[in-house]
């Protein structure tokens, strides 16, 4: 029988792409509102070619759970008929997630919530019993990955190389990115990207990923809320590249203390590498950055 995925779409896209890729249904229905219709767009462009996206898409009211619950019944009646369901519960409004379960209930069809907090990628999946009764089974790994293209195709849509500038600090980002470089095969870097499908003065110095772990960097001589502070806040903000990615400033000299509170609140690592006006790194420095990002990105274990 035809397994198709039903997927809420909310305001981080990634959650709808991942656990296609462990569960593997033969199709996938998004379900939208007005206001995420472009990045249920954004998603079936990049899954597109891997996986078979029912169009049109599902469209339901956010809010109201019985106007929900009767828009995804009607659609499943007359568009999907007899088939395995499986519910993402992961996006979506909450009154979606609710609508959802109970459709899942109704139906006995299997459900799940995809967990990327504390830097994890799990799966929780449920079903109901013969009485009806929710059951949670035990979380699995789901061992499947986003590119950074697809991330940033994903949250941006569009984005292109940023035009290189010989500034000052150009040797000191350079040198810092050829120490990222030396993370490992689970790492991968893009240097220097103008993020362009929101607005084309966005730019970030780097971007890094650690499987489904995503980061921005900006590297700066001398860092300050407007040289680094800003752009990385504008960068990771909700409509963009999303709250979740981590935020990475780094600096040769030390912060002003405002500065470094500011930081702090906004959720960035800041990374001070003192060598940093030199010709190289020093190996300390090059040590801390390493564990530095390392502690931020990876796992607690």
């Amino acid at each position: 029988m035809t397994t198709i995925m039903f997927s809420l779409v909310g305001e981080q896209p990634a959650p709808n792409v991942l656990p296609l890729r462990h569960f593997r249904p033969d199709k996938i229905a998004l379900v939208h509102t007005d206001l995420t219709a472009d990045l249920a767009n954004r998603i079936a462009g990049v899954i597109n070619a891997e996986f078979e996206v029912i169009r049109p898409f599902c469209k339901t009211e956010p809010y109201l759970v019985n106007k929900i619950r009767t828009e995804l019944t009607d659609y499943i009646t007359t568009r999907i008929g007899d088939a395995d369901l499986i519910f993402n519960l992961t996006g979506g409004t909450k009154t979606m997630e609710y609508a959802a379960l109970e459709v899942a209930r109704q139906l006995k069809a299997q459900a799940f919530y995809y967990q990327t907090e504390g830097n994890q990628n799990l799966i929780h999946p449920y079903h109901f019993n013969t009485a009806g009764e929710l059951v949670c089974e035990t979380p699995k790994e789901a061992k499947t990955t986003l590119s950074i293209h697809e991330f940033l195709s994903l949250y941006v849509k569009e984005y292109c190389p940023a035009e290189e500038r010989e500034l000052t600090g150009k040797l000191f980002e350079r040198n810092v990115l050829a120490v990222l470089t030396e993370l490992g095969s689970d790492y991968e870097i893009l240097p220097n990207q103008r993020l362009i499908g929101f607005s084309s003065n966005v730019e970030v110095d780097w971007i890094l990923s650690f499987r489904n772990t995503f980061a921005v960097g900006e590297v700066k001589l001398r860092g300050s809320k407007t040289r680094g502070i800003d752009q990385l806040n504008t960068a990771t903000e909700q409509r963009m590249l999303g709250t979740y990615t981590k935020k990475f400033l780094i600096t040769a000299d030390s912060l002003h203390e405002n500065d470094l509170d500011l930081a702090h609140v906004c959720r960035i690592s800041t990374i001070v590498l003192p060598s940093g006006r030199q010709s190289s790194l020093s190996d300390t420095d090059r040590d801390k950055l390493i564990q530095t990002i390392r502690t931020v990105m990876e796992p607690k274990r």
